[in-house]
Parts: C-alpha cells; sequence; structure tokens
C-alpha cells in the first residue's frame, strides 16, 4: 500500500532501523537517531542496489517519488542510476576546480608557442591584471553574462581599447572551455554591443615640409636625451622598421661587409623574414652605438635587466623630451618615410610599402616577398638618407634661449651626470651661455 505524507510525517524511531515501503521500490528509512532517509531499491545486471535520493522532510513524498521515475528511465535506457549519479558528483566537483583562471592559463600555455614572446607576456599581463582578479575564481560553469558584463565595463571606463580585448579574451577562454567540455557554451555571445566603440585615434605624425625642423632640433638639441636615445632616433628614422622591431634587433641580425640587416620572422609582425638594406648614414650610426653597447646582445640593452632589451617607450619619450611628443609618433616614422618616398623621391607605391613590410595581396607575392624590388629599395634607402642628411644642411638653426637639461650617458654602468645650461641656438653653432652640474636632478631620465 503506498504511502502518505501523514506516515511519512509520525514515523517515530526505534531501537532498530526500520522501512516504510511505498511502490515500485521506493521506501523510507528511519533511523535510531530519528533520520529518515528516502531509497530506491532496483535490480541490475541480476545484481541489486540502492540509490539514496535524500532526506525527509527536505525531499517530501511526491518529490521523492519523482526521483524515483528519473530513475527507472535512466534504468530502463540500460544506464545504472547509482554510476549516473557519482558520475554527477564528480563533474559537480571537476567544474568547481574548472575556474576561468585554470582554463585562461590552460588557453595561454596552448596559444603561447605561436605568438610573439613579448606580445604573450602582454596577453598574461593583461589576463592576470584585468580578468583572473575579478573573475578567477569561479567556475566557468558557474559563471552568469551578468557578471562578465560587469567585470568588462568596469575595465571599459579606464581603458576602452583594452576592455574590447579582454571580451575577446574571454570568448576565447569560453570557446576553449566548450571544446574541452568545462563550459556549455561561449556567453560572451551576449556581451555584442555591450563595449563602446571607443573613437579612432590616428597616430601622430608630423607634415613632410616639418621634417626639416624636427633634424635640426634633433641635433641641435640631442645632449637633452641619451647617446642611445638619439641613435635609436636617427635609425628609426631611416629603416622604415616598427618601433619593436628596431627596439628589439640583435647584432648579429648586421651584416656590415654587404649593408644589409635581416629581420628574423619571429620578430616581424605578419611572421615573414625581413631585408632591410642600410645606407651608409645608418651604418655610421650604428657603428657609433656599436660602441657604445656591443658588449651586450641587443642594440638598446637594458640598463637594469641583464639580457633584457630597453624599455619600448625609449623613442617616445625622447620624443616628448623634444617637444615632439604631440607631433609624432614611432609609426609617424614610417608615414613620414612613406610620404617623403612617393612625394619627394617620386617613387611608385609597391617599392616602398615593400620595405615597409606591409602584407602582400597574393600568395605568389608572400612567397617572392622576402627579396622583391630589393636592387630598387636599396637605392631609395640610399636617396631618403641623402634627402634627411640634403634637408639638415639647408635649414637654419632656430633661435631659442631658454633654460634646458642635458644628459650624459656612456651607456657603460656608471652615474651619469646632468647639467642644467642656458644657451642660445644660432645657425652655425650651438653656445653655452651659463651651466651648473648637479648628478642628481629629481624627476629626469635618460
Amino acid at each position: 500500500m503506498p504511502l502518505n505524507d501523514l506516515q511519512c510525517r509520525n514515523a517515530k524511531p526505534q531501537p532498530n532501523k526500520y522501512r516504510l515501503y511505498d511502490d515500485g521500490g521506493l521506501y523510507l528509512e528511519v533511523m535510531p537517531n530519528g533520520s529518515k532517509y528516502w531509497r530506491y531499491k532496483y535490480r541490475i545486471d541480476g545484481k541489486e542496489k540502492r540509490l539514496a535520493l535524500g532526506i525527509y522532510p527536505e525531499v517530501p513524498l511526491m518529490q521523492a517519488r519523482n526521483l524515483q521515475e528519473v530513475a527507472k528511465k535512466q534504468k530502463q535506457k540500460g544506464f545504472d542510476p547509482v554510476f549516473l549519479k557519482l558520475a554527477d558528483k564528480q563533474r559537480a566537483k571537476d567544474d568547481r576546480s574548472q575556474t576561468l583562471e585554470v582554463l585562461g592559463r590552460e588557453w595561454y600555455e596552448l596559444n603561447r608557442a605561436k605568438w610573439k614572446p613579448g606580445f604573450a607576456r602582454e596577453v598574461l599581463k593583461r589576463l592576470e591584471n584585468h580578468l583572473f582578479p575579478k573573475l578567477g575564481r569561479f567556475p566557468m560553469r558557474q559563471l552568469t553574462t551578468g557578471e562578465l558584463y560587469d567585470c568588462i565595463k568596469g575595465i571599459e571606463q579606464k581603458a576602452p581599447h583594452m576592455a574590447k580585448r579582454c571580451r575577446q579574451y574571454l570568448s576565447q577562454i569560453f570557446c576553449f572551455g566548450v571544446q574541452t567540455d568545462r563550459a556549455e557554451r561561449d556567453i560572451t555571445i551576449e556581451l555584442k554591443g555591450a563595449i563602446t566603440t571607443p573613437k579612432v585615434k590616428h597616430r601622430r605624425s608630423m607634415d613632410i615640409d616639418e621634417l626639416p625642423a624636427f633634424l635640426k632640433v634633433l641635433e641641435s638639441r640631442k645632449d637633452e636625451i641619451s647617446p642611445v636615445a638619439y641613435y635609436a632616433v636617427r635609425i628609426m628614422l631611416k629603416t622604415f622598421v616598427r618601433r619593436t622591431e628596431l627596439m628589439t634587433a640583435g647584432w648579429c641580425e648586421f651584416d656590415f661587409d654587404n649593408a644589409m640587416w635581416t629581420v628574423t620572422a619571429l620578430r616581424m609582425k605578419m611572421q615573414r623574414e625581413h631585408l632591410v638594406p642600410l645606407s651608409r648614414q645608418v651604418i655610421a650610426d650604428l657603428k657609433a652605438l656599436h660602441a657604445l653597447t656591443g658588449h651586450t646582445p641587443y642594440l638598446f640593452p637594458s640598463l637594469i635587466a641583464r639580457g633584457e632589451f630597453t624599455s619600448m617607450s625609449l623613442i617616445q619619450e625622447s620624443l616628448i623630451t623634444l617637444d615632439y611628443g604631440d607631433k609624432m609618433s614611432c609609426h609617424g616614422f614610417r608615414a613620414l618615410a612613406m610620404g617623403v618616398c612617393k612625394e619627394k623621391l617620386k617613387y611608385q607605391h609597391e617599392i616602398p610599402d615593400r620595405q615597409l613590410a606591409h602584407v602582400p595581396q597574393s600568395e605568389i607575392d608572400r612567397a617572392y616577398d622576402r627579396a622583391k624590388y630589393l636592387d630598387e629599395r636599396t637605392e631609395m634607402m640610399q636617396r631618403y638618407a641623402d634627402y634627411l642628411d640634403q634637408q639638415l644642411r639647408t635649414t637654419p638653426s632656430p633661435t631659442d634661449t631658454q633654460q634646458r637639461t642635458i644628459y650624459h650617458h656612456d651607456y657603460r654602468p656608471q652615474q651619469p651626470t646632468y647639467a642644467t645650461i642656458q644657451y642660445a641656438s644660432q645657425p652655425a653653432s650651438f653656445r653655452v651661455l651659463a651651466a651648473s652640474f648637479d648628478p642628481q636632478i629629481p624627476g629626469q631620465s635618460g
């Protein structure tokens, strides 16, 4: 006879445990301490088994019958309800350990090998600074769209472009979770439109007619930046390369006898080896720089971390010191070179474009990209360097009398010396009016 709720409620404990049976193998087991447990007894493969369905009264009679029906259907399909319950418990335990940070680090390690080292460091830094602190401890299956939204909007308030990148990382981590059966779906799809697209800020680049004045300022005020920074600006100006390609360059890449710089594929944005013909002027700058940093593997080594290259901001900080921070960027040198080669030197677009290492349009072009137009590019690089020299020679120096700070450092281990000077720039010379030396000027850096 089936049980009713009154019987379950009034069942009293006895010295020994006993059972109150319902239909189909369901029963309530009453323990000597008064606890009451629902059990479902069944047979599978000739063996008797019992499935725990919960504690009464937390699980009332009707709910216990519903759980029994679910177990019966599993059994009818050939599954063992006890095995499925154990598997569910293990999966729940695994899910709790499969947090966003765990999967995020696995995703990072899976992709790191195909990224450039510098980019890989940036990705990990963004994950650790922006995503892991807020979302990393949560299991993937428990995260909600709302939690992701709050995190992304918080990042957006400080850095809109970073919010966009972090949303992309989240999407890739969730897709990785789906592929490895540790996430149900990519819930970042529901964040579409959540981030306000930031206005595009074009990289700063001076006009061609502003170039002569810049060259004059660079030469007349070079003592305000470190010698290494001075050569970095000059080489950047004359080689058409990207900032990271120059700042991470090693001396082993340069062939002075054949006036050629071979940028390895690993360091190129497009992962293809790139040839940079060296003008006579660039070779002279490189040899002068070698006297300062040739004892290290890198052209621009770090003064702090042995075996590392210096800060990527070296050139931009120098431009700021020279009062060109709001007029010029590192990428602007590339745009400037393209403009001069096309407008002043009258080269067809494709030749300077190849020297800028832009992506070829066809696969056939890619196969021959490394050395295509190399003779023309070699001639162009020399003519471009000659053009810069000619602009420097024919441009009068600006008259400027004011107090500035100059910087001296030979890039060897020693204390730099600073001098605050008042000077007048004249067409043919640089005349010091007054000077006072101080080895420690707060806020100054080379």
